[in-house]
């Protein structure tokens, strides 16, 4: 396999085996870590004070928004509904909106 030479230098390269990579996220975890990164670039903005640095908060806010969005629509194309409970019910709340959209 082609994808195996890339591998191995990647492993050099970190000087990492390969379980010690992050396994991938499910839907509900990818769409949760997203909206904390799209709340956290937003609370950055609104406390940027230096004129250089409002460009690279808009940059952040609309990067994370736009990967909050698509996450929430691969999940719904993929049928995820989740059903957690206390802090996931915002979760449950994004997902099921993306649905409807």
């Amino acid at each position: 396999m082609a994808i195996r030479p890339w591998l191995a230098w990647l492993e050099d390269l970190l000087g990492v085996e390969r379980e010690q990579f992050e396994p991938p996220l499910s839907y509900i975890e990818a769409v949760d870590r997203a909206r904390r990164e799209w709340l956290a670039a937003r609370a950055y903005f609104e406390t940027v004070a230096e004129p250089e640095l409002v460009d690279h908060a808009i940059y952040l806010v609309d990067a994370a928004e736009r990967k909050y969005v698509y996450l929430l629509r691969a999940a719904r194309e993929a049928g995820v509904v989740a059903t957690l409970t206390g802090a996931g019910r915002g979760i449950d709340r994004d997902i099921r909106r993306a649905s409807q959209a």
